[in-house]
């Protein structure tokens, strides 16, 4: 989720100027030494993204969410107090119509319930009390349907379903206490209503010192672990969210041993076993281990990546693969995750330069397309595709190729061969490659043919006596 270059600029401003002009020399530096020399990728990513278009956006930009089923995109405006609303359906149409919904003051942090039905928006004015804003984007058109109250000054919001009808909505705070909210899916729905949206009040949950400042919240896909980062902060709240809430740790990401870390953005990935940070202060992407067998689960930061510029919003491909991160310049990084825990000096390179600076990232659910906010709106950026093949391999019949950019299971093999029986797919026609099975996962992180094996069917030599005596066994 990004922020516009106005809110990030207003809110430097209120910190110590000294510090921040240091800290601004070092960003254009940093800025014009990209310039000059270009960026050397360090990972492989074939061929580099490219934009194929610029979905327009009316307006101010501030984050953006991704609808976890694959349906929506969101971007909240603060300036129009509204959130915009593009069908992914509709990315390949040469210009995508935008929907607009009007929602409460000044819109930052947002996200979509699991099941894709709600849009749920953090809303409010610096240091005031605001409010969260319920968009029920399963009906036509989108529409506000519900105000949550008692919820600080929202900044950001995350959701997670126990089930297919329970859910919790949690709400961070900047400075206006609580720091912390919640609100369950149950009250929200009933006072939800299209033609005149109800309003219901938040819980408070938390008041702790480490949720001072919040500004990302991010929770686990198992709902069991929340991470909250703050403004001018280079710690990471640690929240247990199963049993009785509690703020469990707080971990340091600066490598540098400063304080003057901002997190920007928060992504776990889809075994909940790592996530990964970026920060605007700081130039750093980092990665998290968590560890769940223990209680409370056991989280630790490894080394981080530095991309030379500050970092702002973060996303993940679906396969856990590549972090790709928004940053101050006009650039987007893309950071491979394997790199980043075996050689994090070597884990990124600058791509997509060309486009204009982003403020936020995000990437679609089949992970064909990632997404930048940079002026003039929403840009769509096409992922390489790799493709699968298929061989008979002495066998008959025709299979499709697969195209792909991310982790998708086999198809089922629809070959045959008189006399054999399909074993599985090798790389190697002779099956001295790798193996897959029927159906298996395959990564699509190269272009690749699979051969099928075969065994033959055993024939079977029977013996008759004849109108003699005795048995003999049957030869296979």
């Amino acid at each position: 989720m990004g922020r516009s270059p106005d809110f990030w600029l207003s809110r430097e401003r209120q910190n110590q100027p000294r510090q921040f002009r240091h800290l601004r020399m070092r960003v254009a530096i940093a800025s014009i030494i990209l310039l000059v020399i270009g960026s050397t990728p360090a990972v492989a990513y074939s061929p580099a993204p490219t934009v194929e278009k610029t979905v327009a956006i009316s307006g101010s930009m501030a984050e953006m969410a991704v609808d976890p089923t694959g349906v929506w995109l969101a971007v909240s405006q603060f300036t129009e107090d509204r959130v915009a609303l593009v069908s992914v359906a509709n990315l390949d149409e040469a210009s995508p119509p935008v929907l607009y919904v009007s929602v409460g003051n000044e819109p930052r942090g947002l996200t979509f319930s699991a099941d894709g039905k709600y849009l749920y928006v953090a809303s409010s004015v610096y240091s005031q009390q605001g409010s969260l804003s319920v968009v029920d984007v399963s009906i036509s058109p989108p529409a506000l349907v519900a105000t949550v109250t008692g919820v600080g000054d929202a900044q950001d919001v995350g959701a997670h379903m126990s089930d297919a009808t329970h859910e919790t909505v949690y709400i961070g705070s900047a400075t206006a206490a609580p720091y912390l909210s919640s609100v369950s899916r149950t009250d929200i729905e009933s006072v939800a209503d299209a033609s005149t949206p109800g309003t219901t009040a938040a819980t408070e949950v938390s008041r702790d010192s480490k949720l001072r400042e919040t500004r990302e919240i991010a929770i686990s896909p198992d709902g069991t672990i929340m991470f909250a980062g703050g403004w001018g902060w280079d710690y990471l709240a640690v929240a247990q969210l199963s049993g009785t809430f509690s703020v469990s740790s707080s971990l340091k990401l600066n490598q540098s041993g400063a304080n003057n870390g901002t997190v920007n953005g928060i992504v776990f990935n889809s075994e909940g076993s790592m996530a990964y940070t970026s920060s605007h202060f700081e130039n750093y992407v980092y990665p998290i281990s968590i560890d769940q067998s223990q209680s409370p689960a056991l989280v630790t930061r490894g080394d981080g990546f530095d991309m030379g510029i500050k970092g702002r919003e973060i996303a993940l491909t679906p396969d856990g693969k590549y972090v790709f991160v928004s940053t101050a310049a006009s650039s987007v990084w893309i950071v491979d995750t394997s790199a980043l825990a075996s050689d994090p000096s070597n884990a990124g390179s600058s791509v997509m330069n060309s486009i204009a600076q982003s403020i936020g990232v995000g990437v679609s659910v089949d992970g064909k397309y990632a997404f930048s906010l940079a002026s003039p709106g929403l840009q769509v950026i096409t992922l390489p595709l790799k493709t699968l093949s298929f061989s008979a391999n002495l066998g008959s019949g025709v299979m499709a190729d697969q195209v792909n950019n991310s982790a998708t299971a086999i198809a089922t093999n629809s070959f045959t061969r008189s006399g054999y029986t399909f074993t599985g797919w090798n790389s190697a026609a002779d099956g001295t490659g790798t193996s897959y099975a029927d159906s298996a996962t395959y990564d699509f992180s190269a272009n690749l043919t699979l051969y099928a094996q075969w065994t033959a069917i055993p024939k079977t030599l029977s013996f008759s006596a004849n109108l003699g005596s005795g048995v003999m066994a049957d030869q296979v």
